[in-house]
């Protein structure tokens, strides 16, 4: 039976976190057991909390960690497990991966590296030890010593006989560590692009790699080892389990593989039992009394995106993109029942007075439309990032647009389950969904491709027929596409000169490279250009809307604060979203969300008008938590940029109607909103000409 779901609320600003659920397709892996028993319904439901993006569990007695990503460590009291409650929550950058050992607990908090705490007081935590490093994903324990796994550094080594500060000892270079775990005296490291590698550790703070599996380039998730045998999560073509023996470390040789699902978030090894979490495929169990074979003993329905399973005792703990859920062992028996999962829409605070008239009829919704899976570039899978912008960050939209060169042609098996994200997700008055890509020629600038037509041809640059930007114009002719350019004049100083004002409507101000507000304006005034204004996360870790320090070496020109797209529109659908997005009813934000009412003699952003008189130019601001420090009223035309009036409301909401007694020919107007914590929102403007 389903008990009482509490949601806990969380502030601050949403980071990034590194947790790599990755796309795979749907045929069938060779190797392992092939007796399916069936999908048993869920067993009962004992009770579940509600978290902010659950990477990880940890038990001890009756006091539950969970690793909340951007919601920190979490400590849940579940002595009654009807009614798990929150006891306290402590603020880290990103919690990814929680260990116990010798009763302390061990944190991954990604770039804020690792962190150990005190449990003498299991239900309050206390920090005695913190050390940065590039993104830690990942620890491992043996003889007194500490490894710690750096998706970026390789893995470090510490001296762990003073737990309660570990003492740095070397860092040892790997390529991408994703996990490691110790089978015996052999650490078995999962290298994200190669594969298994294991080390020997006749020293501890020497180990030898003995082996890399190259030969299968893929998305490595996790590790675990039983009995000689390696058992690692691979995500490419075919989502499966791999299995390897490395009795003889110096020689390991693959023996086996399991089909599972579309994908695997994780695997976590519990005695005998290994759980792999599936993302919205649930929790797969498999028994390993008999390996290399892997027989599977259960399936398991869960009502959220599963990112890892952990059996303790009587007891199933999953944690998902927005619960911890706990049920009773399907393993001691298999009682039905269901539970069900309504996320919340996109929360703002609630509007302290009514809107300006021309805006009586519209709604704001705010979303994010160029975002990377790992059907390009990006570190998840469509599934995981659609989830995430309508579960995790709460958006009104979204959009995919990963890069076309990875599809190779629009005929790749993969390209049929990319295009169904739009029709699987997309659901009209709540949450709508794009379908797009970014076509990627470096020489003549990236553009994002976007339609609310999932039927659009993606044109891979990398085929002859598409590697010109006029030929990319001339295959969407006809359809209902537009495209905007990608960080304008950065990666091509020539890009203006291959620009199509039919197709191109809109330009991104900002996104993880940087903000463009000079540029933008430089492009609506001297240039003449009638663009619309948006912004966006060019998020590769496939976390739409979410503040990302993106974990990536070079990532110190990455601006954390997340892009986002603001639109006017009557209702919430992906054709709404589009048009008004081609009628430039739209404004870009850098980071803190806020409401925005601009119009000129009443006629809202994006509009083009004729006056004969001083135009009134109407804005109001509203900001949910961070005070308004500035609004400029902008004044445009062929001589430059013009700043007619600077505010300083210090509030957090602010109205103003200005007459523009400077009317003497033709200008474009447009409004830029700077907060207190120094977050820029750019609207599209209004032109209008002089009668």
């Amino acid at each position: 039976m389903l008990i009482n779901r509490l949601r806990i609320s969380t502030t601050g600003n949403l980071l990034i976190l590194i947790a790599f659920c990755t796309f795979i397709c749907l045929s069938c892996g060779g190797g392992g057991s092939e007796t399916t028993p069936p999908i048993e319904p869920p067993p009962p439901t004992t009770g579940s909390q509600g978290t902010t993006c659950t990477e990880d569990i940890a038990v001890l007695g009756d006091m539950v960690y969970l690793a909340d990503g951007p919601g920190g460590l979490k400590i849940i009291d579940a002595s009654d497990k009807n009614n798990p409650a929150l006891v306290k929550e402590i603020q880290t950058t990103y919690a990814i991966r929680l260990y116990i050992h010798e009763n302390r607990l061990y944190l991954c908090d990604g770039p804020a590296g690792i962190k150990v705490y005190s449990l003498a007081d299991p239900d309050n935590p206390q920090m005695t030890f913190s050390d940065d490093t590039h993104w830690a994903t990942s620890a491992a324990f043996r003889n007194g010593y500490l490894y710690v796994g750096d998706y970026f550094g390789g893995f470090r080594i510490y001296s762990n006989l003073n737990p309660s500060q570990p003492h740095f000892i070397d860092t040892i270079p790997v390529s991408r560590v994703r996990d490691m775990f110790f089978l015996g005296d052999i650490l078995l490291v999962s290298d994200a692009p190669f594969g298994l590698a294991p080390y020997v550790m006749d020293s501890p703070t020497l180990p030898v790699n003995t082996y890399t599996d190259g030969s299968r380039m893929a998305n490595f998730e996790d590790v675990v080892g039983l009995n000689g045998y390696a058992i690692i999560a691979r995500n490419d073509e075919a989502s499966n389990i791999s299995v390897h023996n490395v009795q003889d470390v110096w020689h390991p040789a693959f023996v086996a593989e399991t089909y599972v699902k579309r994908f695997i978030d994780t695997i976590t090894i519990n005695g005998n039992i290994l759980l792999a979490a599936c993302g919205e495929d649930g929790v797969v169990a498999y028994d390993l009394s008999n390996l290399p074979t892997l027989e599977k003993v259960f399936e398991k329905d869960t009502p959220g995106y599963a990112r890892r399973a952990k059996i303790i005792g009587d007891y199933l703990y999953v944690a998902d993109m927005d619960n911890l859920w706990i049920y009773d062992n399907p393993l001691l028996g298999n009682q039905a029942t269901s539970a069900a999962l309504n996320p919340p829409g996109f929360q703002r605070a609630q509007q302290a007075s009514e809107p300006r008239p021309e805006f009586f009829n519209l709604r704001l919704l705010i979303g994010d439309i160029h975002c990377h899976t790992n059907f390009s570039d990006g570190d998840e899978s469509p599934d995981y990032a659609i989830r995430y912008a309508r579960d995790v960050t709460r958006l009104d939209f979204t959009c995919l647009t990963d890069h076309d060169n990875h599809f190779h042609n629009d005929d790749w098996v993969a390209v049929p389950y990319y295009r169904q994200m739009q029709s699987k997700y997309d659901d009209p008055g709540t949450f709508s969904v794009l379908f797009g890509f970014e076509w990627t020629s470096l020489p003549e600038g990236h553009r994002t491709v976007i339609s609310y037509d999932n039927n659009i041809p993606i044109l891979p640059f990398t085929l002859p027929e598409y590697d010109e930007i006029e030929e990319l114009w001339a295959a969407l002719a006809g359809y209902e596409a537009i495209a905007i350019p990608h960080t304008p004049m950065m990666h091509t100083p020539d890009w203006i000169n291959h620009e199509n004002p039919g197709i191109e409507c809109a330009i991104e101000f900002h996104q993880k490279h940087g903000t463009y507000v000079e540029t933008v304006l430089y492009l609506l005034s001297y240039e003449g250009r009638s663009y619309g204004v948006v912004a966006n996360s060019d998020t590769h870790m496939s976390r739409p809307g979410s503040y990302l320090k993106e974990s990536r070496q070079d990532d110190w020109f990455w601006d954390p604060r997340p892009g986002l797209t603001a639109v006017w529109v009557q209702e919430n659908t992906r054709q709404a979203i589009y048009q008004a997005i081609i009628d430039g009813h739209c404004y870009g934000i850098q980071g803190t969300p806020i409401e925005l009412q601009f119009s000129v003699n009443d006629r809202i952003m994006g509009s083009e008008i004729q006056a004969s008189e001083p135009p009134e130019i109407s804005v109001k601001v509203i900001s949910d938590s961070v005070n308004i420090a500035t609004v400029d009223i902008i004044r445009l035309d062929e001589t430059g940029v013009q700043i007619l009036q600077t505010y300083n409301p210090d509030s957090l909401e602010f109205e103003i109607t200005y007459t523009d007694i400077g009317f003497t020919k033709d200008f474009a107007y447009t409004i830029i909103v700077t907060l207190e914590n120094e977050d820029i929102s750019l609207s599209t403007p209004v032109w209008v000409e002089k009668l």
